[in-house]
């Protein structure tokens, strides 16, 4: 309803300013197309109306026209509907197509780090019922065993550990393994059959694992209860259950066991450390909670990765650059800016800090703030600059004693073939209120005499302008252009 709104009132600016008979000038800071434009320009005044009136609005200014071309309804004038022809609809599609295009470059979503991470849409997760079994799994009831018995005796047995715990070993009897590791088990299993089967060896292995329940609270996209396979970890939950709302914490996921928080699960550190050490394997009737989030901050400007990010509490400027990847090669973080509504008016308070000193990095960062790094500016220390007439215009380094000779020492090299031989200057500021002084020199005697009192000598950021000659031909070459170019908006405005 509001891109709707939105463009009615675009409309009503668009036919405003279509009417006047400058209505191209105006129109063409607007950015729409040339085809646009020009299907603009071509309607009547009738016909802007229409298009005006098929959206609710009336032109503002149509009163203040000519009678002869404002008037809608005249007597001998035909009013025909905008939306009969093919064209009008081709226009009127187009208009908002590039108006709703440009709205939404205006106003683009904030995205918080990480919200995509357990997105089931582009998720690679798979299940883990096929996954190796690492020595530290801890055997439960629905667990099940294979035994390869080998030697006088060549036998495969299959075990499922029962609701008490044991399993009931052939010629064996029960053996209890509840509890126990599957390293722990292995080697018992191994070692009653050598003791009690002579001359037969057994190899172990994990059957089908059993199947346990978890709940997923709080901010999930499906919470409930999940029958998942033993080996599960607070990832592959959060995967199965369909991710993370987006106002669910990313940083501060509870597994909570027996109504007590027994981990927590911050996914900024397996994001941008590697580091899984809260990412624990689940047992039956855990409990993983996902509250909302507390804290944000937005990172602009000159960071390798500006965005918003969730914040635990008491992360300092330094933290919170670190998050974003540290700076990009073109940041400035002596001037640091830190926006801060304020809690007594409610208003954007600014703070300029310096992230290259220790009180800077220190400086405590609070949720909404808005950290923007500025970039360094065009200006090249230890540099001059070369333009105009010239093969390769732009930067050189500066050292003291450089003239102008080092920049432009042959003229075929050096300078293009339209270039003025007998002018050129120096543009020089000569103090810190860049107060500028010109020094004009002679490019012939520079390259003729380098290194003389007719080559003057550069200062740092000097600008050393060679002209071109403009000659008669190109003059009348350039008039002819413009003469060309008002020709065709004469015609355009017919």
């Amino acid at each position: 309803m509001l891109k709707h709104v939105k463009f009615q009132n675009f409309i009503l600016v668009l036919c405003t300013t279509l009417l006047p008979l400058n209505a191209l000038s105006q129109s063409l800071s607007a950015g729409l197309s040339p085809s646009v434009l020009a299907q603009l320009q071509a309607m009547t005044p009738a016909q802007q109306q229409a298009l005006a009136n098929k959206y609710g609005i009336s032109i503002p200014n149509a009163s203040s026209m000519d009678s002869q071309e404002s008037a809608i309804g005249m007597p001998g004038e035909q009013l025909t509907p905008l939306t009969d022809s093919l064209e009008a609809q081709t226009l009127n599609s187009e208009l908002e197509a590039w108006f709703l295009e440009n709205m939404n470059q205006a106003e683009p979503d904030r995205v918080r780090y990480g919200q995509s991470l357990f997105d089931s849409e582009i998720s690679t997760f798979a299940p883990t019922d096929n996954a190796p079994v690492p020595g530290s799994y801890r055997l439960g009831v629905g667990d099940s065993l294979t035994i390869q018995l080998f030697g006088k005796e060549n036998e495969e047995v299959n075990l499922q550990i029962g609701r008490t715990g044991d399993v009931t070993f052939p010629r064996l009897g029960s053996i209890t393994l509840s509890g126990l590791t599957f390293e722990d088990a292995r080697d018992l299993i191994k070692t009653r059959v050598s003791q009690q089967l002579i001359g037969v060896d057994a190899v172990v292995s994990m059957g089908r694992l059993r199947a346990i329940n978890i709940f997923m609270a709080g901010e999930v996209t499906a919470p409930g209860a999940y029958s998942v396979s033993a080996l599960t970890t607070v990832t592959q939950a959060l995967f199965q259950a369909g991710g993370i709302t987006d106002i669910g914490s990313l940083r501060a996921i509870e597994v909570r066991r027996n109504n007590e928080t027994v981990a927590r699960f911050d996914s900024y550190e397996l994001l941008m450390q590697g580091n899984s050490k809260g990412d624990i394997r689940l047992t039956s009737g855990d409990v993983i909670y996902v509250p909302p989030f507390q804290s944000e901050v937005e990172v602009m400007g000159a960071v390798k990765r500006p965005m918003v990010y969730e914040l635990l509490g008491g992360e300092t400027a330094e933290q919170v650059i670190a998050m974003a990847g540290s700076f990009s090669r073109t940041a400035f973080p002596k001037s640091t800016l830190v926006v801060r509504t304020s809690d007594d008016q409610g208003l954007g308070v600014a703070q300029t800090i310096d992230l290259t000193s220790g009180s800077g990095k220190a400086t405590p960062i609070k949720n909404g703030d808005v950290l923007t790094v500025p970039e360094i500016g065009d200006l090249i220390s230890n540099s001059v600059i070369l333009k105009g007439a010239v093969t390769r215009p732009g930067n050189y380094g500066w050292f003291p004693g450089k003239r102008v000779s080092d920049l432009i020492g042959d003229s075929r090299r050096d300078l293009t073939p339209d270039a003025d031989l007998k002018f050129g200057v120096i543009v020089r500021q000569k103090n810190a209120l860049q107060d500028i002084e010109v020094i004009d020199f002679e490019p012939a005697e520079v390259i003729l005499r380098p290194k003389s009192e007719l080559d003057p000598e550069l200062n740092e950021f000097d600008e050393v302008l060679i002209f071109s000659l403009v000659t008669a031909d190109l003059v009348e070459e350039a008039e002819a252009e413009a003469e060309e170019i008002i020709q065709n908006l004469v015609m355009k405005d017919d």
